[in-house]
């Protein structure tokens, strides 16, 4: 940290360009900026990647390209959103130490950069749903709530998003298998059920999206949740990892199949002798 922290101070300033604050992460960075023109964010941010650099080069006794992609811009419009990404980047040592004092809760078992890695994935896509008109709740002070989404409103909203983009989606044509050329996925196949037809799709790059596998299990909406997409990715010569730590077995109430836990975040549990039941940080 010591060697970027050297390389912001030389580079965090110069015509047309300013870094606001930074956030450092495994393996990317973000930074926060102000510029007058796309020309002065170009040379503001190429400058500031050239002292990266060199700084870390120097430290590492190596030589070459340290970044293996050109960086990507996000232009902020509003107030709100200069608020959001600020917090973001301000909150960066806070989530960090929030992963680690709950690594142990894994039996070490984790990848902290993984689950980094997922935080600020997630965190982006929020942002970009929100960018896209998705309606989430808002507190008692008028801020956006963001913290989940309702399943229904959300497959519904990213569905319309689909169909208004060209996307064209077949229902009821479940995918029993991907096809590859010997090197590569280039396409699936499947059955249309109401037709009674197969079918099969050749493209030049496919997405496995199939959700978890919880078959027999009573939780809402996952009674078809058959882990068909393991299988064929499995198929294909996909390794699966991690595997014996997926199970998840949480809270119902009899006789109910509701198990999402936020809902319990708020209630007590008692034993039949109506003693209760300790919850708190569990």
């Amino acid at each position: 940290m010591t060697v970027l922290r050297a390389a912001f101070a030389r580079g965090r300033r110069r015509p047309g360009f300013r870094l606001v604050q930074y956030a450092v992460q495994p393996d990317h960075l973000h930074f926060l900026v102000e510029a007058e023109d796309k020309k002065g964010l170009s040379e503001g941010v190429r400058g500031l990647c050239v002292r990266i650099a060199r700084h870390l080069n120097a430290e590492l006794g190596r030589a070459g390209k340290v970044f293996a992609e050109r960086y990507h811009a996000r232009a902020l419009t509003s107030p709100r959103e200069v608020r959001s990404v600020l917090a973001y980047v301000l909150l960066q040592e806070r989530r960090h130490a929030a992963i680690t004092a709950r690594q142990p809760r894994t039996g070490n078992l984790a990848d902290p950069d993984w689950v980094e890695r997922t935080l600020d994935t997630a965190w982006h896509k929020l942002q970009r749903l929100g960018e896209w008109g998705y309606p989430f709740p808002q507190d008692d002070e008028g801020n956006v709530y963001r913290a989940n989404l309702r399943g229904p409103d959300y497959m519904h909203f990213m569905r319309r998003r689909a169909l208004r983009s060209g996307v064209r989606i077949f229902d009821h044509h479940p995918a029993l298998e991907l096809l590859g050329d010997g090197s590569a996925v280039v396409g699936a196949s499947g059955v249309d059920r109401q037709g009674g037809r197969s079918w099969q799709v050749r493209a030049g790059a496919v997405v496995l999206a199939t959700g978890g596998c919880a078959f027999g299990e009573r939780m809402l909406g996952a009674a078809a949740l058959t882990g068909d997409g393991y299988l064929m990715a499995a198929e294909a010569g996909a390794v699966l990892s991690g595997m014996e730590f997926s199970s998840q077995y949480a809270t119902a109430p009899k006789p109910s199949a509701l198990n999402k836990g936020l809902p319990f975040a708020w209630a007590s549990f008692f034993r039949e002798d109506g003693s209760r039941l300790e919850t708190e940080g569990k």
